[in-house]
């Protein structure tokens, strides 16, 4: 963080830094990424059926060095999985660089049955907050919509 803040210090042109990170719980336990496939499978067992909370924390430095914060909170509920599924899903590799085992922008959309919440969070950076966070800063949030 103090690179960053001395980073955006010492920018003369309007910006900021973004961080954010994504971390998925069940029954109060972390799942990170798994480290294997026969983790990824465990964990993916683990869902099955099941609501688990997906949390990102979002910060936001300009350039007078000031951040912001928040952390969102979406609650997924996946679908009932068969030893197929999980076989097929853990077969893609689209689970190893995933906290909780799955990406739903991908293969991994069809094992969620609902979302509770900010879509954009569990795919990693809720939009919504963030622009928040962007406007709040100072910055022209306008500008940046018309770029896109």
């Amino acid at each position: 963080m103090a690179k960053a803040t001395t980073a955006m210090v010492t920018s003369s042109a309007e910006s900021a830094i973004i961080a954010a990170d994504t971390c998925v719980a069940l029954d109060q336990l972390i799942l990170g990424k798994p480290s294997s496939e026969a983790q990824a499978a465990q964990m993916l067992r683990a869902l099955s059926g099941r609501d688990h909370d997906v949390f990102t924390g979002v910060a936001v430095i300009n350039t007078d060095g000031a951040t912001r914060s928040c952390v969102v909170h979406t609650i997924v509920t996946f679908n009932d999985l068969s030893q197929a599924d999980i076989a097929w899903y853990v077969a893609t590799g689209e689970p190893m660089d995933k906290a909780g085992a799955y990406g739903i922008q991908g293969k991994g959309g069809v094992l969620v049955e609902r979302i509770n919440g900010s879509a954009s969070n569990v795919v990693g950076l809720p939009m919504v907050e963030t622009m928040q966070l962007l406007t709040s800063a100072g910055l022209n949030v306008a500008a940046l919509r018309s770029q896109s």
